[in-house]
């Protein structure tokens, strides 16, 4: 990676982390899941109210470090108003990126490819995605009722 695209890449995350998309609890959520990484301390909470297959909002909260907080904040920004299918899709997508297994995904996302070489940032930055993945298991799309909500600690595995 060049100097400069480090310097962007950096600079991005820096934004996400100071200024975050998506920051705050959804009211009525019909999915949630707490996250939790026992290494670092991380917790994260991903809340999401899905109508008819679709993102209607999402939202996150964080006690965790800058990475975390900001590939959280990535992660709202990228699944805004997407369909469940497209985002299961980016989600698997972002995390081949992360272990290094060839994806390229475009725009702020991007800025966590580096993170491949650090394994235990790469848990800090997968959290989030992790946690969305397990809030979409916990909830029912069906009524768009929110269901009696429990949450989920995730502890990151290989």
């Amino acid at each position: 990676m060049s100097e400069r695209a480090s310097a962007i890449y950096q600079a991005v995350i820096l934004n996400h982390n100071r200024s975050p998309k998506g920051y705050g609890v959804v009211p009525l959520a019909t999915h949630e899941a707490d996250g939790f990484n026992p290494i670092c301390g991380d917790k994260v909470n991903v809340s999401a109210i899905i109508v008819k297959d679709k993102f209607v909002n999402l939202g996150f909260t964080a006690q965790s470090c800058a990475l975390c907080r900001a590939s959280a904040s990535v992660m709202m920004e990228a699944l805004a108003d997407s369909t469940l299918s497209r985002a299961e899709e980016f989600v698997s997508q972002f995390e081949n990126m992360i272990r290094g297994k060839g994806v390229v995904i475009k725009g702020d996302a991007a800025a966590f490819e580096a993170m491949r070489d650090y394994p235990a940032r790469a848990k800090c930055v997968l959290l989030p995605w992790r946690t969305l993945t397990e809030a979409l298991k916990n909830g029912s799309t069906a009524s768009g009722v929110p269901p009696g909500l429990t949450s989920v600690s995730t502890e990151l595995g290989e």
